[in-house]
């Protein structure tokens, strides 16, 4: 979907990939909102790395989605068809 290439920061990744509506999220999506974007772990959890959260912390997703307001999720890669946590 981006031909290998990433833009370093957050305001200019999230104006690549393919928006995506929150009734169609796959893991591996990503939440952009002002300054910050956490990653659809999996159908229930999201991971990020915060410095007030300690670094990478796992969050379920519903609780993540009320603390932001405002938010756009976009999709960097192919058709997810399955996802399993080890």
């Amino acid at each position: 979907a981006t031909e290998g290439f990433l833009p370093r920061n957050t305001s200019e990744l999230r104006l690549i990939g393919e928006e995506v509506p929150l009734e169609a999220i796959q893991p591996l999506d990503l939440f952009f909102y002002p300054g910050h974007v956490f990653i659809l772990f999996n159908e229930t959890e999201v991971i990020e790395s915060k410095l007030e959260y300690g670094g990478v912390t796992i969050t379920p997703l519903e609780k993540r989605l009320k603390e932001v307001e405002t938010y756009t999720i976009r999709r960097f890669h192919p058709q997810v068809t399955s996802f399993q946590r080890s």
